[in-house]
């Protein structure tokens, strides 16, 4: 990669993550979006889930005090095996269906994230089973689709959260999604290292 396309990816990364700093949510997406114009999706996802690990690791230390630790650890518990299976079912697919996949996802989960649910309506959940359901999905769908804060919006809904639990909680959960599927990767033999210089 040419120094002036890290340039491009490295000033994309810092604007998307002050997007949504600001918003809420949607850096990530759009972050994605643009590393897929010089990756493979599988080369792609990995290395935007280490970029997302700053933007959403700073909200979750700067927030710590309002997270959820409770509705985080049933979170977390599914992160980990359905990683791995969502990491097999992506690497079945051919680049070429797998990056017009993911940009479907991108569409739809940000002009209607509710349709991603399939009729489910998690706010009805009790917020174990809520979160639990939560990290299944992000656990599967993090190693094939790479963003999935839009999706993870709806589960927020009636949660009864202050604003900041709300930044806070949400932040956590974007970081340990993160944090799972690259350890997803590099069991799987992604190797990251040989990504860190141009």
């Amino acid at each position: 990669m040419e120094w002036v396309d890290l340039a491009i990816l490295g000033a994309t990364a810092l604007g998307t993550s002050a997007f949504a700093a600001t918003v809420g949510l949607g850096g990530g997406v759009v972050l994605l979006a643009v590393m897929l114009l010089w990756y493979e999706p599988l080369v792609a996802i990995p290395l935007h889930g280490v970029i997302q690990l700053v933007s959403n690791g700073s909200r979750t230390v700067i927030q710590r005090r309002h997270v959820d630790w409770r509705a985080l650890g049933r979170y977390a518990l599914p992160l980990l095996p359905f990683g791995f299976l969502g990491l097999r079912a992506a690497q079945f697919l051919a680049a070429d269906l797998l990056r017009p996949l993911i940009g479907l996802f991108v569409i739809v989960a940000t002009w209607a994230p509710r349709a991603l649910l399939l009729g489910a309506r998690p706010e009805s959940l009790p917020r174990g089973p809520r979160f639990l359901l939560l990290g299944t999905l992000v656990g599967f769908l993090g190693p094939a689709i790479g963003a999935t804060g839009p999706l993870q919006a709806p589960f927020f809904q009636r949660a009864g959260y202050t604003r900041h639990e709300l930044v806070g909680t949400f932040a956590a959960c974007q970081t340990l999604g993160h944090l799972a599927k690259g350890a997803v990767f590099a069991v799987s033999g992604f190797a990251f290292a040989s990504y860190w210089l141009p």
